[in-house]
């Protein structure tokens, strides 16, 4: 695998181009509904895995740039801090992500509409042949990485985007520069991630119904406004809305309380979808 990637840098191909393979998208809702720029999807990024392993920058800190970017690059994604996402998996006691019931139990526990998955190869130091230069000290050092990620929906289990992220940029003798060539691997292609985050449908889900009072998932910092209408869905049923609800109070960091305004049967992990923004000046129910 190193000696491919190695080959594959000194010709150039290190661009750092998403692949992703081509699958036919799928509604999630039977009428689209707008969203509006300033609601946020939410998702998790899980720790990246070792594809080949190196020394020089652990997959750990290399999921943390990868967090970082995606942060303070697209703006309207809310990225759920992985202790939060570790401390409710030990709770529920979730166990392996690869099994679907897993995936969809912790989408509906921390509201988030996707997880992101992948490996990390790198980063390594390749040094360039160059016509004259001999000697491996003389020569040139390329820093080079490679992270293969996959977005995966929450609510069916199914697999929305996979993508590939390289760079390689050259390094000064005694410069460590591997956070950096893992920041710019993602940074190259920001514009793409903002597109694939976009194609997300945007909802939330329901965290506890007390009598009229419905309990979300998102508030403030997902982007919701008091008097903002939201239909309500069985996660098994997306066809058939079980009514409307409006929000009535935003609390916390990131939740909202909303208020039935037509029909019923509201449950704990059910679908909520945006419809209708609040009016200028609209007083709270």
């Amino acid at each position: 695998m190193q000696e491919g990637m190695e080959g594959a840098w000194k010709r150039g191909e290190n661009k750092g181009v998403i692949k992703k393979k081509k699958r036919k998208a799928k509604k999630l809702f039977p009428q689209a509904f707008p969203t509006p720029s300033y609601l946020k999807r939410k998702i998790a990024i899980l720790p990246l895995e070792e594809g080949v392993s190196s020394p020089l920058f652990s997959p750990k800190e290399a999921t943390q740039v990868l967090t970082d970017r995606i942060r303070k690059k697209v703006l309207s994604v809310k990225v759920v801090d992985y202790p939060t996402v570790q401390s409710v998996m030990e709770k529920l006691k979730i166990g392996d992500l690869k099994e679907k019931r897993n995936l969809q139990r912790l989408g509906a526990a921390l509201g988030v509409q996707a997880i992101m998955v992948g490996k990390i190869y790198g980063p390594f130091i390749f040094y360039l042949e160059e016509e004259g230069v001999e000697e491996e000290g003389e020569r040139r050092p390329l820093c080079s990485v490679e992270i293969r990620l996959k977005l995966i929906d929450t609510l069916r289990g199914e697999e929305l985007e996979e993508f590939k992220l390289t760079k390689s940029l050259l390094k000064a003798a005694g410069e460590d520069i591997y956070e950096e060539v893992v920041a710019s691997a993602v940074d190259e292609e920001i514009d793409r991630l903002r597109k694939i985050f976009s194609r997300m449908p945007w909802y939330t889900r329901v965290a506890l119904v007390e009598g009229n009072a419905t309990y979300l998932l998102a508030g403030s910092e997902s982007g919701l406004k008091e008097g903002d209408i939201l239909e309500v869905y069985s996660p098994s049923d997306f066809h058939t809305p079980k009514g409307k609800v409006r929000v009535g109070r935003l609390f916390g960091l990131d939740g909202a309380i909303a208020y039935r305004v037509k029909g019923g049967g509201f449950r704990t992990a059910d679908v909520v979808r945006f419809v209708e923004e609040a009016p200028p000046g609209s007083p709270s129910p």
